[in-house]
């Protein structure tokens, strides 16, 4: 997300409610001029709450299963090494 720096203390969400055609699209405009599919937003919490479960992944890793996710901005839990 091109808005979105480290030191910022928010999570940068990117949510796309389209199909698989527009979806396509986006994938596609990404790599020329930016997504310009979907509703940018910002803050320090996001609930998901979905129509069926999926599953969670972690560092590529599968987690669980659920149909409601909550994601929470840890303070000084990010530490980047140059």
């Amino acid at each position: 997300v091109p808005k979105a720096r480290f030191d910022d203390r928010l999570l940068h969400i990117l949510s796309i409610n389209s199909r698989l055609f527009e979806c396509a699209i986006g994938v596609a405009t990404s790599f020329t001029g930016g997504n310009r599919i979907g509703q940018y937003r910002t803050g320090r919490r996001l609930d998901v709450k979905l129509e069926r479960p999926l599953t969670l992944q972690i560092d590529g890793k599968q987690g669980w299963e659920a149909s409601a996710f909550a994601f929470t901005v840890l303070p000084k839990a990010l530490k980047i090494k140059c």
